[in-house]
C-alpha cells in the first residue's frame, strides 16, 4: 500500500522523527510534523472550532469552499486505511 501513496504522504508515515506518534494528530503536528495528514489535522480543528464558535455566538457557519476537494477526499481515505493499521499495530 506503502508504494501507492502520494510521495508527500510516503515521507510524512517514513520520517524517523515522528516514527513512534500517531499521524493526522494536532499532537504530532505540534511537535513539528507537518505533512499532509497533520497539516489536514490541524485545519480541521480550526474548522470545528469556528464552526463552534459561530454556533455559540449564533450565526451560521459558513465553511470555505476554496480547498482543493479531490485531495481532501484523498487525505480522509489515507487516514481511514492509517487508522486501521494502527488499530491492528496495538
Amino acid at each position: 500500500m506503502l508504494d501507492k501513496l502520494p510521495a508527500d504522504v510516503r515521507k510524512e508515515l517514513s520520517d524517523p522523527e515522528f516514527g513512534t506518534r500517531k499521524h493526522h494528530s494536532r499532537a504530532t503536528y505540534a511537535l513539528g510534523c507537518h505533512g499532509p495528514l497533520c497539516r489536514k489535522a490541524e485545519r480541521d480543528r480550526g474548522r470545528s472550532r469556528n464552526e463552534q464558535r459561530a454556533l455559540n455566538n449564533g450565526r451560521a457557519y459558513v465553511p470555505n469552499n476554496d480547498i482543493r476537494l479531490e485531495e481532501n477526499q484523498l487525505l480522509e481515505e489515507i487516514i481511514e486505511w492509517y487508522e486501521d493499521l494502527c488499530e491492528v499495530a496495538s
